[in-house]
């Protein structure tokens, strides 16, 4: 027979196993401690069993509810938490590639060599200094020379001008090198016109009547640019005071351009006093550096500090670190080698920059070491004659570098010859408006950056007005 019973709440013939709107609902009775794998929860249990028998409709509903609870919104959750987790990872992983690419976090930490730790750059030699002097007593003479010279090559590019008829035979007391780019013709012409005149300079001598000269030093053009070569030999032609060497005149070969003008006053002018090597875009006052030459340095008192990273020493006025002198070992700065300007220490070298920095950017390969050897700006530096030449024939034994200021640094550094920070040679970029820092040592001032344009140094000479100086922009208008 069949059974006829029903289920007490069985109204539409439904039972709390069947499907409902295509779900599946499943039952779980009070003696259960699971339902679905889950634990479960006492308060709706007990809702649940007051009302399944009473209201069917209510007990399917929260069936439904107490399912997508339990499946559907954890794992919506869960879901939602691993992308923002892959996202998170994504962000970190963009930022640590940007780090290291910018800055160069992992051969910075991790494969560079610390300076502290003990420095040393090719060829490494015992006995450096006197291998250099050894090599100076013969003139340059590479031929069965031991040790054997590891770097030629700025002795070995030929000079296409000399400039020797504007410099003359006799000796010279203080000789200007003016590092220039070809095309550069613009700032050369405000330089002869200014600080550069010859007839100002004729009136600027050093004792024993040594004249002080300015010549500029250029390369030949990157490329087929013959008419700019032309124009160079036209200039040259007409004023007899460009050096012009054959090499190609690139940013990354300032070295070149400042050893040749080392190893041209070394070798074709020889009898001369001091050199400062400059940039073309400096203010120069050559009145103010034969006074300090002929009153200052020998009379200069200095202290030796070292930089708190490399260790290395470098020497500093005393008015300038008095505060800080204590015990300092203060000495006098006559008969000592000279190599003075606005003084670098504790400098880093950047590690795969990438956008504009990457113009300074230095690999491992080019230089292992997390510091650089105290250093001299480039902008402006002022030498005695005799260091110049032993920088110019330590060069034979020091692996070329390109960037010219620390390249000298490295030189120096080798040699033992500890640098010399000036106060009064000011070689860092800086926009015009910050020039009125100087304001207050400007008429005592050596060498000047800052000038955006020729126009600038042009009247900045005839006013002598560093604070109100006309923007480039209206001077070019």
């Amino acid at each position: 027979m069949e059974s006829s019973a029903k289920l007490p709440y069985d109204n539409n013939n439904t039972a709390a196993g069947s499907q409902c709107a295509g779900i599946i609902i499943d039952t779980c009775d009070n003696n259960n401690k699971s339902c679905g794998g889950e634990k479960s929860d006492p308060v709706l249990s007990s809702r649940i069993s007051s009302s399944k028998y009473l209201f069917p409709s209510a007990y399917l509903m929260a069936s439904l509810r107490t399912r997508i609870i339990r499946q559907f919104i954890p794992q919506r959750r869960r879901s939602r938490k691993s992308w923002k987790t892959f996202l998170l990872c994504m962000a970190l992983t963009t930022v640590v590639i940007f780090v290291q690419l910018n800055c160069g976090w992992f051969e910075k930490h991790f494969l560079q060599s610390e300076f502290s730790l003990g420095f040393s750059y090719p060829a490494n030699l015992d006995n450096f200094s006197n291998v250099v002097r050894r090599f100076r007593d013969s003139e340059g003479n590479t031929l069965d020379f031991k040790p054997e010279p590891i770097n030629v090559a700025y002795s070995q590019i030929s000079f296409l001008q000399k400039a020797l008829d504007y410099v003359g035979k006799g000796p010279v007391g203080l000789l200007i090198v003016v590092k220039s780019a070809t095309r550069n013709y613009k700032k050369r012409r405000a330089i002869r016109k200014t600080w550069g005149d010859e007839d100002y300079l004729k009136q600027n001598v050093m004792k024993q009547d040594l004249p002080t000269k300015v010549v500029f030093i250029c390369g030949v053009p990157d490329g087929d640019d013959t008419h700019t070569l032309n124009e160079l030999f036209k200039e040259e032609d007409h004023y007899g005071d460009v050096i012009l060497a054959k090499f190609q005149d690139t940013y990354g070969n300032n070295t070149f351009k400042t050893m040749l003008a080392m190893r041209w006053a070394t070798e074709i002018v020889k009898h001369y006093k001091y050199l400062m090597i400059v940039d073309d875009d400096m203010y120069v006052n050559p009145s103010n550096t034969i006074s300090f030459i002929q009153e200052e340095i020998p009379s200069l008192k200095v202290q030796t500090l070292e930089s708190n990273w490399s260790g290395a020493p470098a020497f500093f006025p005393i008015d300038e670190t008095s505060s800080t002198g204590g015990s300092a070992n203060i000495i006098s700065l006559k008969g000592k080698p000279l190599i003075m300007g606005e003084l670098w220490q504790d400098s880093r070298p950047f590690r795969n920059m990438i956008g504009p920095g990457s113009k300074w950017s230095i690999s491992i390969e080019e230089y292992p070491f997390s510091y650089f050897p105290p250093y001299i700006a480039g902008g402006a530096t002022l030498f005695d004659s005799d260091t110049v030449a032993n920088l110019y024939y330590a060069s034979f034994f020091t692996k070329h570098f390109w960037i010219d200021d620390v390249y000298i640094g490295i030189i120096a550094y080798k040699l033992g010859i500890p640098l010399t920070h000036s106060n009064y040679i000011d070689s860092s970029y800086r926009r015009r408006p910050s020039l009125g820092r100087m304001r207050d040592n400007f008429d005592k001032m050596l060498a000047l950056h800052g000038l955006q344009c020729p126009e600038q140094l042009i009247e900045l000479w005839s006013t002598l007005d560093i604070e109100s100086l006309t923007d480039c922009y209206y001077l070019l208008s």
